[in-house]
């Protein structure tokens, strides 16, 4: 262990968690690193726990975990940690702890922006992994949501069928 440490095979990702150093900048490791340091402490979240649940994530996004609100952790650049007001239910999934989807696609569209949050839901929704009416009861999980009235607009839009960029655009120019 010391000997691949002081070689560079070993990359330490968090205090006693480490992964080899041809992984360890892959979004696959950076998000079990990430469910391995919070433990039961924690979650993953937004676009990252997309990613656990199938969806298609098009860019690179930094890893977000959420912990309780007294949870003060110092995190690498890669990983975002939200501290949360209201316990959000979660699950393991993949050997990984999870927040439920509908909460995990709205962190996404909070964090990585509206863009690939309406993309993350247009897959969720047209691939039946959740619907828009429990996406918008997850909203009670996020009291300060930036952009909510935007989100609220685009998930009644989903529900009226809409699933693709290209049938919001064209509704929206209606």
């Amino acid at each position: 262990f010391d000997q691949a440490k002081a070689s560079g095979t070993l990359s330490e990702m968090f205090l006693d968690v480490y992964a080899h150093s041809t992984w360890a900048h892959t979004d696959d490791t950076r998000r079990a690193a990430a469910s391995a340091w919070v433990g039961g402490r924690g979650a993953l979240s937004g676009a990252a726990a997309c990613a656990i649940y199938g969806l298609v994530v098009k860019e690179k996004q930094r890893v977000t975990i959420v912990v309780g609100h007294a949870q003060r952790l110092k995190a690498p650049s890669w990983l975002r940690v939200r501290h949360l007001t209201r316990t959000m239910p979660t699950l393991v999934r993949n050997d990984l702890g999870v927040v439920v989807l509908p909460a995990a696609l709205i962190q996404a569209w909070w964090d990585e922006g509206v863009e690939v949050g309406r993309d993350l839901m247009f897959d969720a929704v047209r691939r039946r992994r959740t619907t828009t009416s429990r996406i918008i009861d997850a909203l009670k999980y996020f009291p300060r949501l930036s952009n909510r009235k935007e989100l609220l607009r685009f998930l009644s839009q989903l529900s009226n069928g809409i699933r693709s960029f290209l049938e919001d655009l064209a509704d929206s120019l209606v």
